[in-house]
């Protein structure tokens, strides 16, 4: 079962191949899919909830894609097994920049539980001093010794840079290594060797902040910060 809330309008195109800002929704649960595609209204910021529920006795393999699309692009994909009887919600606003206040969380019968995982915004900004066009990929791999997540945001940057002021908090009982790497397909100046940008040990009730910005020239900087 599937269900999307939002204050944006659908998005229509009014001509072919039309550029307006818009952001995409695509999840889907073992072999049921659907796909969302919602306008970002200048100077307006709105707010979604999509859930999909998995209502079967045994688990179901869950997918999305968030895509943010204008003159440059965000898009993060990811799985999750779902145990029977639970639901996976993610929660986001969007304008025709960014994509605010990410979050995702867990419903089961005994209430909610957030999983580790990198929550917060990404922003396209204006790159002040190079221009460009770069496009590349972040993958975040999230592991215990008994079980492993991966997400992907995937970027293409046009005169722009991409920001991710993005939060992992440890709310389980056990221990996760967050690892986080960035490559690229082609920028001005690049390496084509994977970059590490962030290894830790996330301990229980660990919080870290992480802001990565990556510009058009091919320059990426990193900070991570445990709270």
């Amino acid at each position: 079962m599937m269900y999307i809330s939002s204050d944006a309008p659908e998005f229509e195109a009014i001509q072919q191949n039309d550029t307006s800002a818009r952001i995409r929704l695509d999840i889907s649960l073992d072999e049921t899919e659907w796909e969302q595609e919602l306008q970002a209204v200048p100077f307006n910021r709105h707010y979604t909830l999509a859930q999909v529920s998995n209502n079967n006795d045994e688990p179901a393999q869950a997918n999305f894609t968030i895509e943010l699309i204008n003159k440059s692009q965000i898009k993060i994909t990811g799985q999750e097994l779902l145990p029977a009887r639970t639901s996976v919600a993610i929660a986001l606003h969007h304008d025709e920049n960014a994509i605010h206040n990410f979050d995702y969380f867990l419903e089961d019968q005994i209430g909610i539980k957030k999983p580790v995982w990198l929550l917060g915004s990404y922003s396209l900004v204006p790159s002040l001093f190079v221009n460009g066009i770069a496009a590349g990929k972040i993958v975040a791999e999230i592991d215990s010794p008994n079980s492993k997540e991966t997400r992907t945001i995937e970027y293409t940057l046009q005169d722009e840079c991409v920001l991710m002021n993005l939060t992992s908090e440890n709310t389980s009982g056990q221990n996760y290594r967050l690892k986080i790497t960035n490559s690229f397909i082609f920028a001005e100046e690049m390496d084509f060797d994977i970059q590490e940008l962030v290894e830790v040990a996330l301990l229980p009730d660990d919080l870290y902040n992480i802001r990565i910005m990556i510009r058009p020239s091919g320059r990426v900087t990193c900070d991570c910060r445990r709270l």
